[in-house]
């Protein structure tokens, strides 16, 4: 066994025994499964170091393919705005669960930042289903699955576009329209938008709840045709919408 320091965000806890925790790590490289013993406990070292949504550098008694032990760590950001603020919180557990489904079975150390990056937004205030949503689309990459968003007709290639067709998965002129629902035109543009954002210098950013319904609709059509990603929390989301 050997100690070894990680960066990581703690996505999930679990009680362990009486006072004890089994904490799911995600880092830049892969998930861990660390217990941190006695961090029930209300006087200890481990109590603060061990909540979820901290994003910390963790010292660990390191074990491969088996359960670590937390010795201590420094945290980076615990994101207070959000552990105190239940939209924020579900959304951040949503984005939170959602990227860990995909680093399961993907070593992409992109996935890690877009992670930090957007809770950082979240807990800077901007909406949280905005931020949510812009995290969705840019996993479809890391999926394979991600759609053509060239702004003109994906079928026909004319420089026209109607609406944006989930069967297709690309934009459609009105001469290549079948069945798909009509977005409005301010919809498919800011889905563009989205698809290019770099939250690093994401400054601000304003959309109608209309724009945002749309979006919001078409993210979770296009999931549930490509991807096989079912998440709790986003069932969740819509009961407190």
């Amino acid at each position: 066994m050997k100690i070894v320091e990680i960066e990581g965000l703690i996505i999930k806890s679990m009680k362990f025994k009486e006072n004890s925790e089994i904490l799911t790590i995600l880092t830049k490289d892969n998930v861990l499964s660390v217990i941190a013993k006695g961090s029930l406990k209300i006087k200890s070292n481990l109590r603060m170091i061990s909540q979820r949504l901290t994003y910390a550098k963790f010292n660990i008694y390191y074990k491969e393919d088996s359960l670590c032990t937390l010795i201590d760590g420094d945290i980076i950001n615990n994101f207070k705005n959000i552990i105190t603020d239940i939209k924020k919180i579900t959304y951040a557990s949503f984005i939170m669960d959602l990227i860990y489904q995909i680093k399961k079975d993907s070593k992409e150390e992109l996935l890690f930042d877009l992670l930090i990056k957007s809770l950082t937004k979240i807990n800077e205030d901007f909406d949280p289903l905005v931020i949510a949503n812009i995290v969705e689309l840019k996993c479809l990459k890391f999926l394979g699955v991600e759609p053509n968003l060239e702004y003109k007709c994906g079928i026909c290639g004319k420089n026209e576009v109607s609406t944006i067709s989930v069967d297709n998965a690309c934009y459609v002129c009105k001469n290549c329209l079948a069945n798909e629902y009509k977005y409005s035109e301010k919809s498919l543009k800011v889905l563009k938008l989205y698809s290019l954002v770099d939250f690093e210098n994401l400054k601000t950013i304003n959309v109608s709840n209309k724009v945002k319904e749309e979006i919001d609709n078409f993210l979770d059509m296009y999931y549930d045709e490509y991807t096989g990603i079912y998440l709790k929390t986003k069932d969740f989301i819509k009961k407190i919408s």
